[in-house]
């Protein structure tokens, strides 16, 4: 699924890779959704345990445990297209989307075989990129400023 498609394209759970920033947007739009139900019909019924995993995954994904709550569709849209003249994979650029990486050491597991691929000298312009076009996420914030350990 790209960025550009609607959440609620998605017409088979395993066809496409997801960004956690794609995934909270789909439990978002779903939470909506199953809101308008309940206020439609008032006695329709959803799987708790389903509402407790969606409500689960929304609080961690929206925490400052995770870069996801502080990026836009239009700051990984503006990634995507600045990484683009890097022979990176669909799934490199998902994991960096995800991670939101500062340091090469990030990188390096992130992308697989990087010094075959010449890709281990562009490290810092690919640092730059994500530092440029992903803000930071409230852990980071913490641990550059030296307030947590």
């Amino acid at each position: 699924m790209t960025l550009e498609q609607t959440p609620s394209a998605v017409l088979e759970a395993q066809s496409a890779l997801l960004s956690n920033f794609e995934v909270l947007e789909v439990l978002r739009e779903l939470g909506a959704k199953h809101a308008e139900q309940l206020a439609a019909e008032p006695g329709v019924l959803f799987a708790e345990n389903l509402k407790t995993i969606q409500y689960e995954i929304m609080q961690y994904l929206a925490s400052d445990q995770s870069p996801v709550g502080s990026q836009t569709a239009e700051q990984v849209k503006n990634l995507l297209e600045a990484l683009k003249p890097y022979p990176l994979t669909k799934s490199e650029k998902l994991q960096i989307i995800n991670l939101r990486p500062e340091r090469p050491v990030e990188l390096y597991v992130i992308i697989e075989d990087s010094e075959d691929r010449g890709l281990t000298d562009k490290f810092d312009e690919i640092l730059s990129l994500v530092a440029n076009h992903l803000p930071k996420f409230p852990k980071q914030q913490e641990r550059d400023s030296g307030l947590t350990v």
